[in-house]
């Protein structure tokens, strides 16, 4: 009985000896070597990200709630909110081992990405640091501070996962995937054109703050003709274009693919004009089906041709390509008849093909 009440005594005071040895080497290393964190997040407006591979990303605070990618794009909100609880919470949990450390030096300098944090409107960043990649369990991210020779590994407590992708310097994850985003005084004219069914589409101008919708015709005179209409029902309508986004960035199809695709006019146009006369337009494609769909056979089991869920979109004047969900974008594909107080037809959507 006594030798095991010896044992567990030995034990218990080798696990201590071996903590405090730990912490005094941890210790030796100099607090601001290891201080990565900054708690006053609120005072930061620019944070600026670099690759070796030339990949730069600028973030700016512009105003409350709202960044700016590049002094050209909006940010998506939700990632710059996870990026500053990062740069809040982030926390040492070792330095790199002596083992690893020339490897782990020469990986954040070749492939490392450069994080400068700057706050309250100053010309010189608060903190400067290097993001590289995870360590084997995946639980931990390499840092290493400017002017430092000292590697960590560091993380979020509770957090179970590394933080480099949070650092990301590719340009498409900070966009915002905002498409139209209009107040109603500042449409001048919102149009619907359905290639294949030309009987369907329509515009809407802004005349005098007066909303009117119009048929899209071949016939000049049937473009100026308008139909009876109720005016809260195309406010209604219109509100859709204060928040319309789309899903994702096409980044997958090759230029083969995409010059198959623009052999045909596009099924689908969507158009805005704003009180600037700046014009913005996306012209929307059917997407084949793939192994991702979600439906593969129609309601008679035949197998489908294109995609239910999501279209191809091209978004001009910038010429870029995206994918769109249908259950977030068929609330605009509205029909010239929806709008028709003369007639009684249920709102619905034209076909794409």
């Amino acid at each position: 009985m006594k030798t095991k009440q010896l044992t567990i005594i030995v034990i218990i005071l080798a696990a201590v000896a071996a903590l405090f040895l730990f912490r005094e080497k941890f210790g030796t290393v100099r607090s601001e070597l290891k201080d990565f964190a900054v708690k006053d997040t609120a005072s930061i407006d620019k944070i600026f990200l670099a690759d070796k591979s030339g990949h730069e990303i600028t973030l700016e605070r512009k105003g409350k709630g709202l960044w700016m990618v590049n002094e050209k794009f909006i940010a998506q909100q939700y990632l710059i909110k996870s990026l500053l609880e990062v740069i809040y919470k982030i926390d040492v949990r070792t330095p790199v081992s002596k083992a690893a450390y020339n490897t782990v030096v020469k990986r954040l300098a070749t492939n490392g990405i450069k994080c400068e944090i700057y706050a309250n409107e100053k010309s010189k960043p608060v903190k400067v640091y290097y993001v590289g990649g995870q360590t084997e369990d995946v639980l931990g991210t390499f840092m290493m501070l400017e002017n430092s020779s000292t590697p960590f590994i560091t993380e979020i407590p509770g957090f179970n996962g590394y933080l480099t992708p949070r650092y990301t310097v590719e340009l498409n994850d900070w966009r915002s995937n905002s498409l139209f985003n209009y107040q109603l005084n500042d449409l001048k004219s919102v149009s619907v054109s359905y290639e294949h069914y030309p009987q369907n589409s329509f515009s809407i101008t802004n005349e005098n703050g007066k909303f009117t919708v119009h048929p899209l015709r071949p016939s000049p005179m049937a473009k100026t003709a308008s139909i009876p209409t109720d005016s809260i029902a195309i406010e209604n309508y219109l509100s859709f274009f204060q928040n319309q986004g789309f899903e994702t960035w096409e980044r997958n199809m090759t230029d083969k693919q995409k010059d198959s695709i623009l052999a045909i006019p596009a099924p689908i146009k969507v158009s805005v004009i704003d009180s600037k006369n700046n014009e913005k337009s996306i012209d929307l494609y059917p997407m084949a089906i793939s192994k991702t769909s979600l439906s593969q056979f129609d309601d008679d089991g035949n197998p489908l041709k294109y995609d239910l869920d999501r279209m191809f979109g091209i978004i001009h004047p910038e010429n870029e390509w995206v994918t769109v969900q249908h259950f977030s974008f068929d609330r605009i594909l509205r029909q010239l008849d929806d709008f028709d107080t003369g007639k009684n037809k249920k709102q619905g959507v034209a076909p794409v093909l």
